[in-house]
C-alpha cells in the first residue's frame, strides 16, 4: 500500500516490541513535527508520539507567526536583501546577556536555509508579512516588517478525516459559527460587519463574510470540524500532511514513560499508551518537544509562584513529566532572571454547559482608543498598548498581587467598536456575558468602580487623567502609543494618538484581567544544535530538547512576532542535521579505523547499522486501530 493511502491513525500496538527509529519525537507540537518533517527529508526512519489526544499542542492555538529574518520568501517579496545582520544586532540590544550569544548566531543564519528547505521539499508554505513590527519598536535596528512568517492558510480536506480530526481546534472564543477559525485579513473586515451590517460600504464585507460562512456549514456536513485551517492550525495541517505523504506515524494518546541510556548515549525509550507498553529502540535522536513545564504542578509552583495553571490558556498536554526524565539522565533547566516565562492578559470567560475559556488580549481591544487598565485599587500601572508579554509580566509583577486580578475597562463606543474580550465587535454577546458574570456594567465611573470594589474617586481620577491624555496624545506616565507595535494596534481612524481615546460614553463595561502564561522561557541548557548538556556542560548525545522544553535564545525577552515558533522550527532543522550527520561521521571513522586494522574479519558488515530497515514495523499504519483508547488531555477549563 503507498504511503499516501495510509489514512488510519496508527496505535502504539502496531509498532513491534524492540522496533528500531532513526528518530523518536516526543510531542507533536510545531516543533516536534517540523524535527520529524526533517528527518523525513532526510530519509531517516521516524516515529512521533503525543501524549494527548490531539496533535499541535500550543502551536495549534496560536497565529502561527515564525519570527525569521532574511529569508528567501521575504526577500523576494519586497523584503531586505540582508537583514540577518540587522536583526542580529536587534537582539543584542532586545535580549543582551538573558541568552547565549552563540546561539543567536547560528539561529539567524540557519533560519533562512531551514525554512527554503520546508517549502522546497513538503507542504509547509508561508507568506512574509510586508507590515508587522517588532514588539520592542523602541530599539535600534527593529523592524516595521518582513521579519514574521506566517503560515498560508490550508484546505483540511486534503488530510484523511482521522487525522483531520486530530488537530487541536483553536480556542472556542477565537471561532464563529461553531468553530469556523478567521485568517488575519478576515478580523477587520467580520468585525466592520458586525458593527455595521447594513451599512452601503460593508457591502464587499457582508460578501465576504457569507461566502465564508456558507463554505464552513456546507464543509460541516460532511466532516467532523472546520476544514478551513488558518494561523497555527494551518501550520501544523500542513506539516501533518507532509508526514502523512512520507509515511511517517504519529501516534496519539502515547507517552514516554522512561528513557533508557548507554555511556553517554540515549537508546530507547519506553512507550505507554492505555495498557500496551512498548521499548522503541532510538537509532540517533529522542527529540523531547512537549511544550514546556507549565502544567507541571511542582515546577510551576516554584517557578510562578502566586499565579493559578487556570489562567493559562498553554495546551492542557504541557504537563513537563518527561522533563523529570530529561533532569534524571543529567540535564538541567537554565538561568532564570526577570521571569521563567511568556505571559499575555487573560479573561476567563464562562462557557455554555461548563468549563471556562482562557481568552489571550493579545491586540483586539486593550490597545484601541476608549479602554484603560487599572488594578484593584483603580490605579493605572502599565501601558495598555504595550506587547502582551509586557503587560501580563506587568500585571504579575505588580506589588502585592494588586494587578492579579486587573480590569480592563472600556467605555460603550469602544466596546461597540471594537468588543471587550469574549465580546464581540458590535457589542455581540453583551447581554450573555453580563449574565453569567464575565462582564460588568455601570451606568457612570463611580458605579462601575462599587461594583468592581474600588474607590469610586480613585478610578475616576485615573480616567479623567487618562482622558487628558487623549487630547493631546501623548502619555506622560507609560507612553502608550509611542512605538510603531502600538500605533498599529491602535485605531489608524483616531487621532491625534490612535492608542489613546476618553472614556466617556456612559455605560462603562470592564472585564476581569489575569497574568497568563503562553510559554517558557525557561527550559533545557543546550548546545547550539539543541543537544542537552549536562551540569558539567558535556552533551547527553542523542538527547535533544526543541520550543518550550528548550531554554529560550531569548531569554525572558519577547522582542517581536513569532519568537517561539521561529526558533522551534530552526532548531528542529539544527537537532537532526546535527543527529544524523554525526553519525555519518562516526561512521566513517569507524569504517576508516575497520580498513586500517590487518585483523579485520568482517568488512562486509560494516555500516550495517547505518541502513537498519523497519521491516519490524513495515506497513504498521495500514491496519492500525486506536482500540487502546486514547489519552484524555484530563484537563478540564
Amino acid at each position: 500500500m503507498s504511503q499516501t493511502s495510509r489514512t488510519l491513525p496508527p496505535a502504539l500496538g502496531s509498532i513491534a516490541e524492540g522496533a528500531r527509529y532513526d528518530v523518536v519525537v516526543a510531542g507533536a507540537g510545531a516543533a516536534g513535527l517540523s524535527a520529524a518533517l526533517f528527518a523525513a527529508i532526510r530519509g531517516a526512519s521516524v516515529l512521533v508520539v503525543e501524549k494527548s489526544r490531539f496533535v499541535g499542542g500550543t502551536s495549534a492555538l496560536t497565529a502561527g507567526t515564525l519570527w525569521v529574518p532574511g529569508t528567501e520568501r521575504s526577500i523576494v517579496a519586497g523584503g531586505p536583501a540582508d537583514d540577518v545582520s540587522a536583526a542580529s544586532r536587534f537582539l543584542d540590544s532586545a535580549v543582551g546577556e538573558t541568552s547565549d550569544a552563540e546561539l543567536r548566531r547560528v539561529y539567524l543564519e540557519t533560519g533562512p536555509a531551514a525554512i527554503a528547505l520546508l517549502e522546497a521539499e513538503s507542504d509547509v508554505a508561508f507568506n512574509a508579512r510586508d507590515f508587522h513590527p517588532d514588539y520592542m519598536a523602541e530599539l535600534p535596528e527593529s523592524s516595521t516588517g518582513w521579519r514574521a512568517l506566517e503560515s498560508r492558510d490550508f484546505d483540511g480536506r486534503a488530510l484523511p478525516k482521522p487525522l483531520l480530526a486530530q488537530v487541536r481546534r483553536q480556542t472556542p472564543e477565537f471561532t464563529v459559527m461553531g468553530g469556523m477559525m478567521l485568517g488575519r485579513e478576515d478580523i477587520p473586515k467580520l468585525s466592520e460587519v458586525a458593527r455595521a451590517p447594513f451599512k452601503a460600504s460593508n457591502i464587499a464585507n457582508v460578501v465576504h463574510a457569507g461566502l465564508l460562512f456558507a463554505k464552513h456549514v456546507l464543509t460541516r456536513v460532511r466532516y467532523p470540524r472546520s476544514t478551513r485551517l488558518t494561523m497555527g492550525n494551518a501550520l501544523i495541517g500542513r506539516l501533518m500532511l507532509s508526514l502523512h505523504k512520507r509515511g511517517v506515524p504519529v501516534i496519539v494518546g502515547t507517552a514516554v514513560s522512561r528513557i533508557e541510556r548507554d555511556g553517554d548515549r540515549v537508546t530507547g525509550v519506553t512507550l505507554v499508551q492505555g495498557s500496551t507498553t512498548r521499548r522503541v529502540q532510538v537509532g540517533q535522536a529522542l527529540i523531547v518537544s512537549t511544550g514546556g513545564f507549565n502544567r507541571h504542578p511542582e515546577r510551576r509552583k516554584q517557578l510562578f509562584p502566586g499565579v493559578d495553571m487556570e489562567w493559562s490558556p498553554i495546551a492542557p498536554g504541557s504537563t513537563g513529566e518527561l522533563h523529570d526524565e530529561v533532569e534524571r539522565l543529567g540535564g538541567h533547566y537554565g538561568r532564570v532572571d526577570d521571569t521563567a516565562g511568556f505571559w499575555a492578559p487573560v479573561s476567563l470567560p464562562p462557557r455554555r454547559g461548563g468549563g471556562v475559556g482562557v481568552y489571550p488580549h493579545f491586540a483586539l481591544d486593550r490597545g484601541k482608543p476608549g479602554f484603560i487598565i487599572v488594578d484593584q485599587q483603580g490605579d493605572r500601572f502599565v501601558n495598555e498598548s504595550a506587547s502582551y508579554h509586557r503587560v501580563g509580566l506587568a500585571m504579575q509583577q505588580h506589588p502585592d498581587g494588586k494587578a492579579m486580578p486587573s480590569f480592563l475597562i472600556g467605555d460603550a463606543k469602544a466596546v461597540k467598536r471594537y468588543g471587550i474580550g469574549a465580546v464581540r465587535p458590535g457589542g455581540w454577546g453583551t447581554r450573555a456575558r453580563l449574565l453569567d458574570g464575565y462582564l460588568v456594567q455601570g451606568e457612570t465611573i463611580e458605579e462601575l468602580a462599587v461594583k468592581l470594589g474600588m474607590e469610586p474617586a480613585r478610578l475616576r481620577a485615573s480616567v479623567e487623567k487618562l482622558n487628558g491624555y487623549a487630547k493631546t496624545g501623548v502619555d506622560p506616565d507609560f507612553g502608550r502609543g509611542t512605538t510603531v507595535y502600538e500605533r498599529a494596534n491602535g485605531d489608524p481612524s483616531h487621532k491625534p494618538n490612535p492608542s489613546i481615546g476618553a472614556l466617556e460614553s456612559a455605560p462603562y463595561f470592564a472585564i476581569r484581567l489575569y497574568p497568563g502564561d503562553i510559554g517558557a522561557s525557561t527550559g533545557f541548557v543546550t548546545d547550539a544544535t539543541g543537544c542537552v548538556l549536562d551540569g558539567d556542560g558535556a552533551r547527553i548525545e542523542g538527547l535533544y530538547t526543541l520550543g518550550n522544553d528548550m531554554q529560550s535564545i531569548m531569554g525572558d525577552k519577547y522582542p517581536g512576532p513569532g519568537i517561539t515558533l521561529g526558533p522551534a522550527v530552526v532548531f528542529a532543522h539544527l537537532a537532526i542535521e546535527d543527529a544524523l550527520d554525526r553519525t555519518g561521521r562516526q561512521d566513517a571513522d569507524a569504517s576508516d579505523a575497520a580498513g586500517q586494522s590487518d585483523t579485520a574479519e568482517q568488512p562486509e558488515t560494516a555500516g550495517q547499522s547505518d541502513t537498519a530497515a523497519q521491516s519490524d514495523t513495515a506497513g504498521q499504519s495500514d491496519t492500525a486501530g486506536q482500540s487502546d483508547a486514547a489519552v484524555e488531555d484530563g484537563v478540564s477549563r
